[in-house]
């Protein structure tokens, strides 16, 4: 049987995964917007905390999705 206590630390556990993917979609939408703007990819990078290689897939999924290309 699960304590109390047990069933309390799941439910944080579960929302500070919540919170952090909710960050982090927040992060990656901010760098959308930012290379909407046309600013430059390091300056995404410095501002949001996100590398290189992940702001050029998001502009390459933004661009697809833009252009009515899905998989």
């Amino acid at each position: 049987e699960v304590s109390k206590k047990e069933v309390e630390k799941l439910k944080q556990s579960y929302i500070e995964v919540g919170l952090e993917e909710g960050i982090e979609q927040t992060l990656k939408q901010t760098a959308i917007n930012m290379l909407k703007e046309n600013m430059d990819i390091n300056f995404i990078s410095k501002i949001t905390g996100l590398n290189i290689d992940q702001i050029k897939k998001l502009e390459s999924k933004n661009l697809m999705k833009e252009n009515g290309i899905t998989f």
